[in-house]
C-alpha cells in the first residue's frame, strides 16, 4: 500500500488553502458514537462571520460492505469490515455550485484516513435528485453502486437502490486521483476567474469607447451649432448692413 501520511497531508493542506482563499474555515468534532463501538466525525464549514453554511456528517464503524471482486456480477457477497459511512453532507443554497460539496467530502473521507488507514471502504446512500446521474458528486468520487443498474444513455443510470461504495480509499491511487480532483478543480476555478476579468475589461473597454463617442459626438455637435451660430449672426450682420444701404439710398433721392 505504502505510506499515505504525505498525500493526505498535502490534500488537507490544499483543501485547507482553497477554503481559506474564499474566507472559509473548518471545524472538526470528533467522538465516540453512542454505543462506544464507532467514532463520529462531524464537520463544519464557517465563513467570515463564523456561520455554518456547510456540513459533513460521518460515522466509522464496522459495517457490511458489498465485495469489491463481486459487486460487478450478479452474486453480490457482502463482507464485514470497518467502514467510513457518510451519513449526510449539506452546502447552504448561497454557497452551492463552486464545489464546497466536493472538497469538505475529500477532506473528510482524508481526516478520518488520518487516524485509520487501514479503512479500505467508504459507503453512502445517494438519496439525492441526481442519484442517477453518472456526473453527481458521489460518482465524481468513484462511488459505485453496490445495486446491479443499466445505463439509459450517455449521462443517466437507471438504479435499484441508493447504496453506493467507493473501493480501496486508502490506496495511493485513490488519493492521488483526490488530489488530481482538487487540482482539476483549482484549474476551473481560475480559468473561470479569467473569463469573468476579460468580460468585465472588454465590457469597461466598450463603455470607454461608447463615452469616447459620445464626447466626440456632442463636441461635433457643439461645433456645428457654434458654426451655425455664427452663420446666421453673419447673416444677420449682412442684413443690417444691406438694410442701412437702402436707408442712405433713400435719404440720397429725396434731397436730391
Amino acid at each position: 500500500m505504502g505510506d499515505i501520511e504525505p498525500i493526505l497531508n498535502t490534500i488537507l493542506t490544499e483543501i485547507n488553502n482553497e477554503f481559506g482563499l474564499e474566507d472559509l474555515t473548518l471545524e472538526t468534532h470528533i467522538d465516540k458514537t453512542s454505543d462506544g463501538t464507532g467514532v463520529n466525525y462531524k464537520y463544519k464549514l464557517l465563513n467570515s462571520s463564523k456561520v455554518e453554511v456547510g456540513a459533513l456528517y460521518i460515522v466509522v464503524s464496522k459495517d457490511t460492505v458489498v465485495s469489491s471482486k463481486q459487486q460487478l456480477t450478479r452474486q453480490s457477497k457482502e463482507i464485514e469490515d470497518k467502514v467510513i459511512n457518510i451519513i449526510s453532507i449539506d452546502i447552504e443554497k448561497g454557497y452551492r455550485g463552486k464545489n464546497y460539496a466536493t472538497l469538505l467530502l475529500i477532506y473528510g473521507l482524508c481526516l478520518v484516513l488520518i487516524n485509520h488507514k487501514d479503512i479500505k471502504y467508504a459507503k453512502l446512500d445517494d438519496d439525492s435528485a441526481k442519484s442517477d446521474s453518472l456526473r453527481n458528486i458521489y460518482s465524481g468520487l468513484l462511488f459505485q453502486l453496490d445495486s446491479h443498474s443499466k445505463l439509459l444513455d450517455s449521462k443517466t443510470l437507471d438504479i435499484e437502490g441508493p447504496e453506493k461504495t467507493a473501493y480501496n480509499i486508502n490506496s495511493l491511487e485513490y488519493l492521488q486521483f483526490l488530489l488530481n480532483k482538487i487540482n482539476d478543480i483549482k484549474k476551473k476555478k481560475l480559468k473561470k476567474q479569467i473569463n469573468e476579468r476579460e468580460t468585465i475589461e472588454a465590457a469597461t473597454a466598450a463603455m470607454r469607447a461608447s463615452r469616447f463617442n459620445q464626447m466626440t459626438n456632442n463636441s461635433k455637435k457643439s461645433r456645428d451649432a457654434k458654426t451655425w451660430k455664427a452663420r446666421m449672426r453673419g447673416g444677420s450682420a449682412k442684413k443690417k448692413k444691406q438694410k442701412k444701404t437702402r436707408k442712405r439710398k433713400s435719404r440720397n433721392i429725396r434731397v436730391k
